[in-house]
């Protein structure tokens, strides 16, 4: 799917579409919903950035990327569902989703890319799968509401993660 231009507020993208390109429906503010075919391989970068209605979406198995800032600045975002298919999440993905509560990481994804889930300032908690292998820098800044966190005891993490990311009482758990 190269690019959006209709005007329903609930989208379903079809089984024929193998990838979501960079920008498709970048700023449209009409959108509240999308469901996500089962045949999309990749999330494009900015696909969904900047959609300000965007309140949930629905990724089916079988994607295997969500790209650079693919869904950044959609601040009533409030659940989306990753799929265990899907192996990378690109710098930015989620930064600006201040409304998003929580995510569930898939286990398969080795590394949360810096600034992933920037300023995501209702996330309450979050559970790092053992396959993460590396956090990157400014990957949780922002998140003044997590609580919790546990995270793999063999995680590189970059620096600055834990001092500027988390309020002093966040409970980090290093399992």
């Amino acid at each position: 799917m190269i690019s959006y231009s209709g005007s329903d507020i609930d989208v379903i993208i079809p089984d024929s579409v193998t990838d979501i390109a960079n920008g498709a429906f970048s700023h449209c503010d009409i959108l509240k919903s999308v469901t996500i075919g089962k045949n999309v391989k990749s999330i494009g970068a900015y696909a969904f950035s900047e959609c300000k209605s965007l309140m949930s979406a629905e990724i089916s198995e079988g994607v295997k990327s969500i790209r650079y800032r693919a869904f950044e600045g959609c601040s009533n975002l409030r659940s989306i569902n990753i799929p265990n298919s899907v192996k990378s999440i690109g710098e930015y993905a989620f930064s600006g989703c201040s409304g998003l509560q929580s995510i569930a990481i898939p286990d398969g994804i080795t590394n949360i890319e810096r600034y992933t889930f920037f300023w995501c300032t209702a996330l309450k908690s979050i559970v790092i799968p053992d396959s993460v292998k590396e956090i990157g820098t400014g990957a949780f800044e922002g998140c003044s509401n997590i609580k919790s966190v546990a995270i793999p005891r063999n995680c590189k993490i970059k620096t600055g993660l834990l001092t500027s990311s988390f309020r002093m009482d966040t409970k980090i758990i290093r399992r």
